[in-house]
């Protein structure tokens, strides 16, 4: 009798096992089936206690410390014929909004888009522009117009008589970009605009880039049709002509434009106009990307200008372009990101150059700089000093002092300040857990837990999924940091197939803390099938390091 209940046992344990559900592509990658609860287009309010977002074709406002009630429906897309709210943007005091609708992908970050004003108290919706589709809508500081670019030439619509101005005239595919970036520029530097207005609304700064001589290259693009079509742009492979470009300012007070002198540079990654309105800083850098330049514009000055170099970071091997440059109130200075001794610290220097101090250090890497409370001294950052895998918010004060680790769980934590850094909204997730999205103040308490996936996270009960391993591997003078996902019954004496995926490439690991969706599910897939998947991070030592074997049973 005791056998056979045992046995009873053992084959309810077999059955339960048997009846674990298993993944298919369709389910990864044509259903939603394992799309995560989120909060989506969130945009924090002027007021800093307010936030709002998109739900149901509705752009809603809610409070930093409740999020189980709307506080107003501050737009209704369903009133308006036709029109699908994907993305918003506010003018300075919010009584306006920027609706971008009809959204199409160019390549892996632009987009082309049909945009809408709406007066919020009037409801009155105009059209931007009536001659095709747009890109890059942007409202000036002061709220009374939108500069935006079509057909590579960049427009200002003024809201208050809805005059057009148009501001470049020979822009033209494939050969004059005036207001957005060429291929380059878009994949490489990971940006798409190419205007700025500056802080008094008078002026526009914007590059041209002149793509004639560079080579064309052709691609098949299949847009559900039968057949390919094919699809030519400019695109500069290794060694070949790059675009040339100009660094133009535009003055909305007697409609004339400037040149800016910056010498013979290959790359003006990124500008910013300062607190200054007469004050353009830009960066310059060789085609090697062994040196970068802050440049200052002063536009003050009469005829064409010329950029004086206030600041030059230099490597043997090449330097990042960071993207966190924020200019002080408070001071004639500001922050930014360097790699210059040897890891990715934050940096105060004076708007002249001449004094530099470092704020953070430690052989660990900043990830973002988020931002700066200038009243309390305190600057906000992301970084990896639990290590390479897992990503952190803390604080640290203007000298380096008193630093302070906020978040509180160990894995990936976005992290998104309101504004005037009094709460910040925290997506956080590991490797095997899904995101987790709650408001905390600034110094990490938590106020709302906004969103726990709890749904998915029980569903995921459901199916045969592989638990995945952190581990490290021995490098020719490094450990490396990698991940393991066996399949089920996984059996040490026993050859599998092993699947790598890697990357390789500056700055993006593959073997990170954080949740990793329909790829990860993809990987799952593969366990379920007899693989072994194993992700190493070398990017790191590439110059210095190789993998010379692995030892499975070593590492399983």
């Amino acid at each position: 009798m005791r056998l056979l209940i045992i046995t009873f046992f053992i084959g309810l344990q077999i059955i339960a096992f048997a009846q674990k559900k298993q993944l298919s592509n369709q389910l990864i990658w044509s259903s939603r089936e394992f799309a995560p609860e989120y909060v989506y287009s969130v945009s924090s309010m002027n007021d800093g206690e307010h936030f709002s977002a998109i739900e149901n074709n509705k752009i809603v406002k809610y409070s930093y410390k409740n999020f189980s009630k709307i506080v107003e429906v501050i737009l209704d897309g369903n009133e308006f014929t036709g029109l699908e709210i994907e993305d918003y943007f506010f003018n300075a005091d919010e009584t306006k909004v920027l609706v971008a609708t009809k959204v199409n992908a160019i390549y892996r970050r632009s987009f082309t888009a049909e945009y809408y004003v709406i007066d919020l108290k009037t409801k009155k919706m105009s059209k931007l522009f009536d001659g095709g589709p747009q890109m890059l809508a942007d409202f000036s500081p002061d709220g009374t117009k939108v500069a935006f670019v079509h057909a590579n030439n960049i427009y200002i619509r003024n809201l208050a008589d809805n005059s057009l101005e148009q501001i470049t005239t020979d822009g033209k595919q494939n050969a004059i970009i005036n207001g957005s970036t060429d291929w380059v520029y878009e994949e490489e530097f990971e940006v798409t605009k190419a205007f700025y207005w500056s802080p008094n609304s008078t002026k526009i700064a914007y590059l041209k880039f002149n793509e004639s001589d560079v080579k064309d290259f052709t691609m098949e693009y299949y847009n559900g049709g039968t057949y390919p079509e094919p699809y030519t742009f400019k695109y500069p492979k290794a060694g070949e002509d790059n675009s040339k470009l100009s660094l133009k300012v535009y003055s909305l007070q007697d409609q004339s434009t400037r040149g800016v002198n910056y010498g013979n540079y290959e790359y003006v990654p990124r500008m910013k106009w300062s607190n200054d309105d007469n004050h353009l800083i830009f960066l310059t850098m060789n085609r090697h990307q062994s040196e970068l330049n802050y440049m200052d514009a002063d536009c003050s000055v009469s005829g064409d200008i010329t950029g004086k170099v206030i600041y030059t970071d230099k490597s043997d091997t090449y330097v990042e372009v960071d993207n966190n440059l924020i200019f002080l109130k408070s001071k004639n200075a500001f922050l930014r990101t360097s790699e210059k001794d040897g890891y990715k610290h934050i940096y105060l220097i004076s708007i002249d150059g001449q004094t530099e101090t470092q704020i953070t250090k430690g052989s660990w890497d900043v990830i973002e700089l988020k931002g700066i409370n200038e009243s309390a001294g305190l600057v906000y950052y992301t970084s990896a000093e639990e290590g390479a895998m897992y990503q952190s918010l803390y604080s640290v004060k203007l000298d380096g002092a008193d630093k302070r680790k906020i978040s509180e769980k160990k894995g990936h934590n976005e992290v998104e300040f309101s504004t005037g850094m009094k709460y910040f909204m925290n997506t956080y997730s590991t490797i095997n857990s899904p995101y987790e999205i709650s408001v905390h103040t600034a110094d990490g308490k938590q106020v709302e837990l906004l969103k726990d996936n709890a749904a998915l996270k029980a569903k995921l009960q459901e199916y045969d999924l592989a638990k995945t391993e952190f581990i490290t591997i021995k490098g020719a003078e490094h450990d490396l940091n990698a991940y393991i996902m066996k399949p089920a019954n996984f059996d040490e004496t026993k050859k599998y197939p092993v699947y790598f995926t890697i990357y390789n490439g500056p700055g993006h690991n593959t073997v990170i803390d954080q949740w990793g969706g329909s790829g990860q599910f993809y990987n799952q897939l593969l366990c379920q099938k007899g693989y072994i998947v194993i992700s190493v991070d070398t990017w790191y030592y590439v110059q210095r390091c190789s993998i010379q074997k692995i030892n499975l049973s070593a590492i399983g």
